[in-house]
């Protein structure tokens, strides 16, 4: 996994507030707020111990009130100085016109945002260096008002507590569902000052996303789907728990794979175990920063040669420093369905064309 992610040792943030009663929510499984007047309390669930918190934030205006709980992070809203790690979450903010508020990042070789990168050159956001080990002075000498963080389980922050400046783990992509994920753009638009705004692009998601999953499940066929490719010894494979593997069930497909779980992410498996199982899978999806041709992948592996999408040509690439894959698709999980839609149900003649993913077979013959 690329380290465009600013990580924590998880184990020493698992909190023991005990759990609020605050909404759950419609979709997200590790989010839970308490609304109150003038002040909310969002509680982040461990995705590692789901009977632990990860994180209590409280969050208002005015810290200096006295009714505010006395456990918790406290952020003082909206942010106007924020340290944001990851591409993800600064295309989501370029979205909503937030970026102003964003003063400094991580890891710029992976910025994709072309606002971020051009305000990176002219020296308005600060280049903090790697993720996994950030210059703690250049980060003190943007006096962020918070850290965007994403937690992994057994990995260390380091210095960067000396700093005393909020923390805000972003858990997002631990979560188990694709609108689950989604539904964490309510939890930035308060802390951006943008809860409206928030609000609706995700009502907007999950209304599509909606039409298009009551839409697949219509489809007479259910075509077995392989991700990615081997790397080395390792396959990894969506498991049914994953974004990824929900979203593959929402699009009418399955994997050879679907019975795992345990979860939430990628199964490491043994190349030749995936072989095995898939080679009779009837598409097969990549992604990769150059394009992936039949002829490439042959001369990685000749056992690739004997899988059924690779015999049938139906091998559909998606090049991720050309597309807007990782920063869309997060929060925009609705943009990934219909191109599965398309790929997978071609006789549902879903409108429009592809947004990330390419058929080489189609690209030659449009050649």
């Amino acid at each position: 996994m690329l380290p465009f992610l600013l990580t924590i040792f998880v184990l020493s943030c698992s909190q023991h507030h005990e759990m609020s009663e605050g909404e759950k929510m419609e979709y997200s499984e590790l989010l839970r707020m308490d609304v109150h007047d003038g002040y909310s309390v969002i509680d982040i669930i461990n995705p590692w111990d789901t009977t632990r918190l990860l994180q209590r934030l409280v969050l208002a205006k005015d810290l200096s009130r006295h009714d505010l709980p006395a456990d918790g992070v406290k952020v003082r809203v909206p942010l106007s100085r924020a340290l944001v790690a990851s591409t993800v979450h600064c295309s989501l903010l370029a979205e909503w016109g937030c970026l102003d508020a964003v003063k400094a990042v991580c890891d710029r070789e992976y910025i994709s945002v072309p606002e971020v990168l051009e305000a990176i050159d002219n020296g308005s956001i600060t280049d903090c260096g790697p993720s996994m080990s950030p210059v703690v002075e250049k980060v003190a000498s943007v006096h962020p008002d918070a850290l965007f963080l994403s937690p992994y389980e057994k990995m260390d922050m380091g210095k960067l507590e000396s700093l005393e400046v909020p923390v805000i783990l972003c858990a997002d992509y631990m979560e188990s569902s694709p609108l689950g994920r989604a539904e964490w753009v309510k939890l930035y638009g308060m802390l951006f000052g943008v809860e409206e705004k928030a609000e609706k692009a995700f009502k907007a998601t999950v209304a599509e996303y909606s039409r298009l999953k009551a839409l697949a499940h219509a489809a007479k066929t259910t075509p077995s789907v392989l991700s990615d490719r081997a790397y080395g010894q390792t396959w990894y494979q969506p498991s049914s728990e994953s974004t990824v593997g929900r979203m593959y069930a929402d699009a009418g497909a399955t994997t050879p794979f679907i019975g795992r779980s345990g979860y939430y992410g990628s199964i490491p498996l043994p190349t030749e175990e995936v072989f095995l199982k898939a080679r009779d899978c009837d598409v097969w999806l990549v992604k990769d920063e150059r394009p992936v041709t039949k002829a490439i992948l042959a001369s990685e592996n000749k056992l690739y040669c004997h899988i059924e999408a690779y015999r049938k040509g139906n091998i559909w690439t998606c090049l991720t420093k050309e597309t807007r894959f990782y920063e869309e698709t997060p929060f925009h999980p609705d943009l990934l369905l219909a191109d599965m839609i398309r790929i997978f149900h071609p006789d549902l003649n879903l409108p429009g064309e592809n947004r990330y993913f390419k058929c080489e077979k189609k690209t030659e013959k449009a050649n």
